[in-house]
């Protein structure tokens, strides 16, 4: 029982904080960085929270923007944030393979990361030269059962990958663990 309440008390008490937003971004300049202070921490230590960084950037011509990165353990577990995290008028962009943007932002996933940029839409070229230097990408595949599920009828913004008994819990309350198979000792 001492070993679960280790990790859960360390991802409770510390900001994580990784180097993840380069110095430079494009023309855009970093001006602040700091640790993403999450919520939900049993859904976040499901999913494989390695870090979260938040940056702001400006360009020499006053425009700025703010933008967030989460590593997670695995594409899998990024995908569930994507889910999770992109508002629900997002839609889906040309960005990237699993990207949604709204009038404001965009959202997306490479490998193990769920990325998003508040205030502006970056170019493709400058996500490739982002995602060239992203440090611990995992670019293993997702899993196949994402393409086999039914679109037709689907409520908006309603997919979820539930990975065990805290998304569970978080996202269809309705349903206990033991129904899902989840252990609430695992």
């Amino acid at each position: 029982m001492l070993r679960r309440l280790i990790p859960a008390t360390v991802l409770a008490s510390l900001p994580l904080l990784a180097a993840l937003w380069p110095e430079q971004f494009s023309e855009f300049k970093r001006t602040t960085t700091g640790p993403i202070q999450v919520q939900d921490q049993g859904v976040w230590r499901e999913y494989g929270l390695e870090a979260a960084e938040s940056a702001h950037y400006q360009s020499a011509a006053g425009t700025s923007f703010k933008a967030e990165a989460y590593r997670l353990k695995d594409p899998t577990n990024a995908l569930a944030v994507f889910q999770w995290k992109t508002p629900s008028d997002a839609k889906t962009s040309e960005l990237h393979k699993i990207a949604a943007e709204t009038s404001t932002g965009a959202y997306l996933i490479l490998g193990n990361y769920f990325i998003s940029f508040e205030a502006r839409k970056p170019a493709i070229n400058e996500l490739q030269e982002l995602f060239a230097i992203l440090p611990r990408l995992d670019q293993s595949a997702l899993p196949a059962l994402i393409g086999f599920l039914p679109t037709e009828g689907l409520i908006p913004s309603s997919r979820r990958f539930l990975i065990g008994p805290a998304s569970l819990q978080k996202f269809e309350p309705r349903i206990p663990a033991s129904a899902a198979a989840f252990s609430i000792n695992e």
